[in-house]
């Protein structure tokens, strides 16, 4: 019994034993490091696949936070050896989360995320890079040889799209060439009637560019209204100056420091904080030419269905459903003024109320922050908050069509007095916001602030653009009436439209960081202007002045009465 006792301590000493070593043995398989950490430590002491290749790995790789190294030349090593990779993360700092990207020239073997991390852990403890690893990451891995993508079903329809408009342009240009040969072979009466041409080649011509840059180059006689031409060119250049600050800046910036230190604090990049102004200029040229041209339109109509106006002014451009909003605004103004001054009023409340309360229940604090912030998208750009200086635009014509408002700016004084105010609320309105670094508003200082301050910036830029619409302004009324503006102004909406595209385009295909300097973003902001005026002219020419075109053709209007004594528009004739 004894013996048998013994012998059962034996065996449970010895399984205890066995399980110990097994458990050992995984452990110890477990703990070993992984190919891409060896690959790191050999990397670390300049003795992975050689000391050349290692001292070039370090030489082609980014330090620290927001440098990229050089790609091309990590892609030029061996590619059995190494491969760049662009690792992209957040950190927590004081407070705020700061994104940021390292491009690294790591072993081969470093091919997941999760290899990229334990490997800048590896290298921080040594400092050799300082890039500590944070949340949200992700990381793209490149080679000398990349696999080829295949095209997404969005790149897809928009090639398909180009096409289209590229197979009309030919189309179109070639008939209008042959029809312009034809008609020298003719004879008068003949060629007359060859040029008329059906339905559907005038569709075709629409898309003709001898006739949209004929249209282009014609500028018919002066008209009181040529200076919202150089508001508009003005308004569109500002705002490809501020979009090329702040998307080249945000997310990133190898600089960051100096800028907030003494870019961002500066007076003239105050300019650039406050180009949402341009916006309300749009909105506000377009709230006054569309009430203008409809009032014009029910006057001389008046049987006419107010619910046709509301279809004509959706088609006229701008994707923007305010157009919905004016006819029904314009129609109780022509049935008693006063109603239509009350409906202004309630779109204004409207704008500031929603601003108010948008601010407030997401806590928004004004300063270079704000568009990261909760609530900054319906702050920006939801059509409640930026309905007011549309609203103005209305109420400006109203105001246009009073005679004593007429009489006035007949008054040397008054208009003096008129553009030192313009001039000086203006400024106010755009400085009022520079110490916003130094003191933080409150969120219902911010509501008030965007509410009214929108609103009231276009007002004060039309207290001295009335000036000119009355035949005054001198030397301000000439230069807002350049002919480069007019015709620049055409293709003020294609700007803005192309303009983004622009600037990210060039930014997602930088080999560098965006670096703050003056000189920098000076010569960043001439070339993405001059890219985006290319663009928008291809575009203008292509697309925008085709569908004017096609509305033409497809909702003609009684223009008999309204064109005597004007210069005909040459691209007009068939």
């Amino acid at each position: 019994m004894k013996n048998n006792f013994i012998l059962f301590l034996l065996i449970i000493n010895l399984s205890i034993s066995l399980i110990f070593c097994q458990s050992t043995d995984s452990s110890s398989a477990t703990n070993q490091p992984s190919q891409c950490s060896t690959d790191i430590d050999l990397l670390a002491s300049f003795s992975y696949s050689s000391y050349m290749d290692s001292m070039k790995m370090w030489m082609y790789m980014g330090r620290s936070p927001n440098e990229l190294g050089n790609m091309e030349q990590c892609l030029m090593l061996p590619p059995n050896v190494t491969h760049y990779c662009v690792y992209q993360t957040s950190i927590v700092m004081e407070n705020m989360t700061l994104p940021y990207v390292v491009g690294l020239c790591f072993p081969k073997s470093c091919n997941t995320t999760d290899d990229v991390q334990s490997a800048l852990n590896r290298l921080m403890m040594s400092s050799l890079i300082i890039a500590p690893p944070g949340s949200d990451t992700q990381t793209h891995f490149y080679t000398r040889d990349p696999p080829k993508k295949n095209w997404t079903v969005g790149a897809g329809i928009v090639l398909g799209f180009c096409v289209l408009f590229a197979i009309l342009v030919a189309i179109g240009t070639s008939l209008e060439l042959i029809r312009s040969y034809m008609s020298k072979l003719m004879m008068i009466e003949e060629s007359k009637e060859f040029m008329e041409g059906g339905t559907t080649v005038k569709l075709f011509l629409s898309f003709s560019l001898i006739k949209n840059c004929r249209a282009f180059m014609f500028l018919p006689e002066s008209r009181s209204f040529d200076s919202l031409d150089g508001v508009r060119v003005l308004a569109a250049i500002w705002i490809v100056i501020s979009h090329t600050g702040i998307f080249q800046l945000f997310p990133m910036s190898n600089d960051m420091e100096y800028f907030m230190a003494k870019g961002y604090k500066s007076y003239a990049y105050q300019a650039i904080n406050s180009s949402q102004y341009a916006v309300d200029l749009f909105f506000m040229i377009t709230g006054f030419l569309v009430s203008h041209i409809l009032l014009k339109s029910l006057e001389s109509n008046k049987s006419r269905n107010p619910l046709f106006w509301v279809i004509w002014g959706w088609y006229l451009a701008n994707d923007t459903q305010f157009y919905l909003i004016a006819p029904f605004v314009l129609v109780a103004y022509k049935y008693r003024k006063i109603y239509g001054y009350i409906l202004v009023a309630i779109l204004f409340g409207i704008s500031l109320a929603t601003s108010i309360w948008i601010s407030v229940e997401n806590n928004i604090v004004y300063d270079i922050s704000v568009f990261l912030t909760p609530g900054a998208n319906e702050i920006y750009v939801k059509p409640w908050v930026r309905i007011g200086p549309f609203a103005f635009g209305i109420a400006l014509e109203f105001i246009y069509r009073m005679e004593t408002t007429k009489r006035l700016y007949e008054i040397t004084l008054f208009r003096y007095i008129a553009y030192a105010f313009s001039l000086g609320l203006s400024m106010f309105l755009a400085y009022i916001q520079y110490d916003t670094y130094l003191k933080t508003w409150s969120p219902l200082i911010v509501g008030l602030y965007l509410g009214f301050s929108r609103t009231l910036f276009p007002a004060a830029i039309s207290i001295s653009l009335l000036s000119t619409f009355y035949g005054h302004g001198g030397y301000y009324s000439k230069f807002l009436k350049l002919s480069c503006f007019r015709y620049l102004s055409k293709l003020t909406f294609a700007m803005y439209l192309i303009n983004p595209i622009v600037i990210y385009s060039y930014n997602y295909s930088r080999t560098s960081i965006p670096h703050y300097s003056v000189i920098e973003h000076s010569y960043q902001v001439t070339s993405n202007l001059v890219f985006t005026i290319l663009l928008s002219i291809i575009l203008h020419l292509t697309v925008e002045k085709p569908f004017v075109n096609l509305q033409r053709i497809l909702l003609p209007t009684n223009t008999k009465n309204n064109n005597n004594n004007k210069p005909t528009n040459p691209a007009n004739k068939v």
